[in-house]
């Protein structure tokens, strides 16, 4: 491994790794003990109390056993936490395609994103990911898509995690 990419990777988690540790922490023992409106036995004797544990390696929990129970979005505890993950897989991807000499450095970088942020959005979409490209460009790390809506200049390269086809009606 180069040291451009070990000094990367220290810097990426340095930065993100004990400020999540901290927070999570917090949430499970100060913010979840007093907002929660179960007992605290209870609370604490949740598998779901001990599990919101893990977001601190990434592995992000939605919420804590009794805690905003009557909000909109019932149990959303850090919402935006959620976005961690996806930011780490586009400082890895950067890093990895940077670290590749044969290609000119704005390729790399241009690529190693868009691989990433595909990714992250087909991990993440319950329907669809629509990415619009240049008309002529390959398909991005050589994913084809589903569906592929073409223009003069442009194109739409659609992947469906869903069917796109209308539900027959019973």
């Amino acid at each position: 491994m180069n040291k451009t990419l070990l000094v990367m990777a220290g810097g990426t988690g340095g930065h993100i790794f004990p400020a999540l540790a901290v927070l999570v922490m917090a949430t499970v023992f100060c913010f979840g003990p007093v907002l929660t409106t179960l007992p605290i036995t209870d609370y604490f004797a949740s598998s779901d109390t001990w599990g919101y544990l893990s977001t601190a390696a990434l592995l992000v929990r939605r919420g804590l056993p009794g805690v905003f129970v009557d909000n909109p979005y019932p149990q959303a505890v850090n919402g935006s936490l959620w976005t961690l993950p996806v930011e780490f897989l586009c400082y890895v991807s950067v890093a990895l395609i940077g670290s590749f000499r044969g290609i000119p450095a704005g390729w790399r970088m241009a690529s190693g994103l868009g691989v990433a942020l595909l990714a992250a959005a087909l991990k993440l979409a319950t329907h669809r990911v629509v990415v619009k490209r240049p008309r002529k460009a390959p398909a991005i790390a050589g994913e084809q898509p589903g569906y592929v809506l073409e223009g003069k200049s442009s194109r739409f390269d659609i992947y469906p995690k869903k069917s796109l086809k209308p539900k027959a009606e019973a």
